[in-house]
Parts: structure tokens; C-alpha cells; sequence
């Protein structure tokens, strides 16, 4: 069994300054098949709830939103403010399920049911997909209900349990 890469998740946010999404994404990719700068590329443009804004302009952009299209068919609304560690989960379930193979199809693959369940159990848990919410920045509460840091360590157990299950030596949470 591979030691989990939770720890690594967490550095790539706080080491080496990744978004949310990236840090994620990042610490799966070659598990996956997908080259670091391509990894990167197709990452890097939903994170620390800046979204997408329609910045698509490189090949790897457009995989990134099909990605997103295919993980749980979120409304370009809604898929804006979503929290970026879940879109790097919702990224490794849908790359897992529908490799990353040259062009992109015609019409629609499918829906990655992974990814379902991951929005399923993200929402259980914080209540909400979106990623001011999740933080309170739009009451001005003094208090988030959840950091990056516990939104990442989130999604990234659920790529390790759900995305590859069994591979993973079990993450133990530190105080």
C-alpha cells in the first residue's frame, strides 16, 4: 500500500503557494496519466474561489471545464463559486473514469457517478459545494466553519478512498 498523499496536498497549497484545485489535483496526477504541466494547466483555473471567467485559453482549459461538465453537470453559475479542493476531486474521479486521450469527444461521455458521490458527501458534510459559503465570506461571520486546509485534507481522502480505493495506507488526521 502507498503511503497517503494527503500531507502532499496540503504542502503543494502551502509550499508551493498551489490553489486549491492545483494542490489536489497535483498530488494525484500521476496516478492518472496526466503530465505536470498539462496537470497544471488543465488546474490552475479554479482554486481560492477565483473560478473560471471564462479564461479558456489554452487546450487544457477547455479539457478542464468538460472535466467539470461531466463530473456532476454544474451550471456555469454555480460551477464559478464552487470550492476548488472538490473540483480537484471532482478532476481526478472524471480523469479516472474518462482518460485524458488527445482530442476531446463529440457530444456528451457521460456522467462521472464518482464525482456524484463525491458532491454527495462534500455537501453532507460542509453543508454547501460553494466555497464563500464554506468560509462565511458572504455574512462577514467572524468565524469560518471550515479552512483550505480542512477542505483539502477533505477531498483529497475522498480521492484516496473513493478515486483508488485500496491503494492508500489510511490517512491519520494530527491535531
Amino acid at each position: 500500500m502507498e503511503t497517503s498523499r494527503v500531507d502532499t496536498a496540503l504542502a503543494n497549497h502551502k509550499a508551493k503557494g498551489f490553489d486549491c484545485c492545483e494542490s489536489v489535483f497535483l498530488a494525484y496526477n500521476d496516478l492518472l496519466n496526466v503530465p505536470y504541466r498539462q496537470a497544471r494547466d488543465i488546474a490552475h483555473c479554479h482554486g481560492c474561489n477565483t473560478g473560471i471567467y471564462g479564461f479558456f485559453d489554452t487546450y487544457e482549459d477547455i479539457h478542464f471545464f468538460r472535466y467539470m461538465e461531466l463530473g456532476v453537470q454544474y451550471w456555469m453559475g454555480e460551477a464559478l463559486m464552487l470550492c476548488g479542493a472538490l473540483c480537484g476531486a471532482f478532476l481526478c474521479a472524471c480523469v479516472k473514469a474518462y482518460p485524458i486521450a488527445g482530442e476531446l469527444p463529440s457530444g456528451t461521455i457521460g456522467v462521472c457517478e464518482t464525482a456524484l458521490e463525491m458532491d454527495r458527501r462534500f455537501k453532507d458534510h460542509f453543508t454547501t459545494g460553494q466555497c464563500s459559503e464554506i468560509k462565511n465570506q458572504l455574512n462577514h461571520s467572524a468565524k469560518s466553519c471550515a479552512s483550505c486546509d480542512h477542505t483539502i485534507r477533505f477531498c483529497s481522502q475522498m480521492v484516496e478512498d473513493m478515486v483508488f480505493p485500496g491503494q492508500f495506507k489510511p490517512f491519520e488526521i494530527r491535531a
